[in-house]
């Protein structure tokens, strides 16, 4: 496909059933920010994330995707298999995700909360 334009990425995402957000298991992934699960969410994609860090914690606490352990891939078909064989719940997921990008991940609601904090720090 080679590459593809920025607001492309948000197409291909809404086609998908689910979004698999996966990493190396190394440490230092653990605290990544990963482009890709943010433009999931965005478009109401539920996520399965392979790292043990703070991407797990979000999807597990907000109900928004799943968890499969890096590096174990019957684990991580056993997921999606499981997932695939239930829509409603994949959609259900996908609301709640893209209800957390608008709430959480908003880029005019984060430059308006950048925007304040720099100006009380200067202030």
């Amino acid at each position: 496909m080679g590459g593809q334009p920025r607001h492309a990425v948000f197409t291909w995402f809404a086609l998908a059933e689910v979004s698999v957000v996966s990493f190396l298991n190394l440490p230092v992934l653990d605290a990544n920010s990963p482009a890709k699960l943010y433009d999931a969410l965005a478009v109401g994609t539920p996520v399965v994330v392979t790292n043990r860090g703070w991407t797990r914690e979000l999807v597990e606490r907000t109900g928004c995707g799943w968890y499969a352990p890096a590096g174990d891939a019957a684990a991580l078909a056993g997921r999606l298999e499981e997932l695939l064989a239930r829509p409603e719940e994949l959609r259900a997921v996908g609301q709640r995700g893209k209800a957390l990008a608008s709430q959480e991940f908003d880029r005019s609601r984060l430059a308006a909360t950048m925007q304040d904090i720099l100006e009380n720090a200067a202030g």
